[in-house]
This record gives C-alpha cells, structure tokens and sequence, in this order.
C-alpha cells in the first residue's frame, strides 16, 4: 500500500468510492508490475474503451518522475502498433472475411441499449436484427468474459436480435461455413 498526492483530474468515482482514473492506474500499476502484465492490462482497458492516449499523456505530465512512465510508454506503444493488440489484427481479419464473402452494408461496433444496460455489437445488420461477434480468446477466454458475453447473446436474444459468435478458427479454417450461416440467418430475417 502507498499513498500520493494526486491531482483531481486522477481521481474519479465508482460505485459511490473515489478511485483513481484509468490511466492514473495504469501509471501506478507500470511502477511495479512485469511488462507482460502491464501489457495485458493496457490491452484490456483499451478493449472496454477505456484507454485515450490523450489521457495517459496528461497523467504523465501531472506525475514528473513517477518510476511508471517509462514502462507504460512501452505498454502504449506496442499497443499501438499491434504487437499487444491481437484484437486489431483480429479485426483486420474479420473485416477482410466480410469484403471476401460480399456482405450487404453493416454498421461496426453498433451501441445499443438494452434495459438501459449498454453493449457494443462487432458488426449489425440492424433491419434484420443480426449481429456478429469475432471472440479472441486474448479478451475473452477469461471467466467474467465468457459471462458477459453469453449474457449478451441471452439479453439480446429476448429482444428479437440473432448474435453469432466467430472465432479465428472459424476465419481461418472455416470461412466458407461461417460465411454460409450468417447469409442464411440474413435471408431469412429478411423475409420474415
């Protein structure tokens, strides 16, 4: 445990209890944690959009010294260029499978409430209520994860949406399948 002096702007609330911000902890945590766990961590946060370069260059500049910088600069910038971020190339490649296979028009990350609760689908053909969700098991081969992910699919199912889950086995070793079944659940929304 340590305590410091932190600046307003690093500090937020959750739940009714001051936290510090995302990148106030991403700081803190690259002061002690090995790079690979840092790494996953900068992943991680970006995966759930919580991660703004803009705020982790402030919080730096408010913390002149911290034994952290070095360490999350690294962190960010292999993110950046993709070596800690399969998910990128996993995108590249989902969105190369739905070019390949000529997909009529579709909007990306779609928000959409449900009971008020926000999810974020991959891909969504909205007047036919399909989605597509690409999992990597980097993000999403973790318990709270896999709840959240079927709990979804379940929330999303009750009002009326069809989600297909696609792996990276799925774009690379059956394309053509994948490709067949989510035409198949189009055509048949669109007549029905």
């Amino acid at each position: 445990m340590h305590t410091a002096q932190l600046d307003p702007r690093d500090v937020t609330t959750g739940r009714g209890l001051r936290l510090t911000s995302v990148s106030r902890t991403l700081l803190d945590l690259a002061a002690t944690l090995p790079e690979p766990q840092l790494q996953a961590a900068v992943d991680e946060a970006r995966v759930k959009r919580r991660l703004r370069r803009p705020a982790i260059e402030a919080t730096i500049a408010r913390a002149p010294g911290h034994h952290g910088i070095g360490a999350l600069r690294r962190a960010v910038a292999r993110h950046d260029r993709g070596r800690g971020n399969p998910v990128g190339d996993f995108e590249r490649r989902a969105i190369g499978f739905l070019r390949e296979h000529d997909f009529p028009p579709y909007e990306r990350n779609y928000a959409i409430r449900v009971d008020g609760e926000p999810f974020t689908l991959d891909v969504v053909w909205f007047a036919q209520r399909v989605a597509i969700e690409f999992d990597s098991r980097t993000f999403h081969d973790n318990d709270p994860d896999f709840a959240t992910d079927r709990r979804r699919s379940r929330c999303l199912a009750a009002i009326g949406w069809q989600v297909v889950r696609a792996t990276w086995v799925d774009l690379d070793d059956r394309p053509a399948e994948l490709a067949a079944d989510v035409w198949a659940l189009l055509r048949a929304r669109l007549v029905a």
